[in-house]
C-alpha cells in the first residue's frame, strides 16, 4: 500500500506532508556550478543513484483551530508521474473541500499546477489564496 502522507503535530496545529508524486531530473540541470564527476562522486559516496535526481514534490497541510490550511497546490496532472495531492489528501481523511486557506509561496508550476481539476473549476473550491504581492505583480497573466 502506497502512503502519500506523513502526520504530525506542530504544537495544538495537525500537520499532515503531503506528496503529489516526483520527476526525475538529470545530473545537470540540479547541479549547475560542479563538475559532473564531482556529482557522480558525491552520490556514490552517499549510496545514491547517480544518473538521474528524483525530486519528490511535498506539500504541507496545516490544521490550525477552525481553519484548514494548504501550503501549494501541487503540479497535478501535468506530468505522467505527479498529480496524486488530492489522492493523498483523501487517504489522510482530509477534503479539498473542506480547505479554507490556500498559501501560494511562489507561482511555479509545481506550487500552482494542481488549482484547477480537468474541467477547470478550482479543486479547492472554498478556500481563499494568497500569494506575496511582488509574486503577483511579477505573473504574466491574472484572470482574476
Amino acid at each position: 500500500m502506497r502512503t502519500d502522507y506523513y502526520r504530525f503535530q506542530l504544537g495544538d496545529s495537525e500537520c499532515v506532508s503531503l506528496c503529489d508524486g516526483s520527476m526525475d531530473y538529470q545530473l545537470e540541470s540540479i547541479f549547475t556550478n560542479a563538475p559532473r564527476s564531482d556529482v557522480v562522486a558525491a552520490l556514490q559516496a552517499h549510496g545514491l543513484p547517480t544518473e538521474v535526481i528524483t525530486t519528490p514534490y511535498a506539500y504541507l497541510y496545516v490544521g490550525a483551530g477552525k481553519h484548514k490550511i494548504l501550503v501549494d497546490m501541487g503540479l497535478g496532472n501535468l506530468e505522467p508521474t505527479t498529480g496524486r495531492l488530492l489522492e493523498g489528501m483523501r487517504d489522510a481523511g482530509l477534503s479539498p473541500e473542506g480547505i479554507d486557506a490556500v498559501f501560494i509561496t511562489h507561482a511555479h508550476p509545481d506550487h500552482v499546477g494542481g488549482a484547477l481539476n480537468d474541467a477547470g473549476e478550482p479543486n479547492f473550491p472554498n478556500a481563499n489564496y494568497f500569494i506575496c504581492k511582488v509574486e503577483w505583480d511579477s505573473l504574466p497573466v491574472r484572470r482574476c
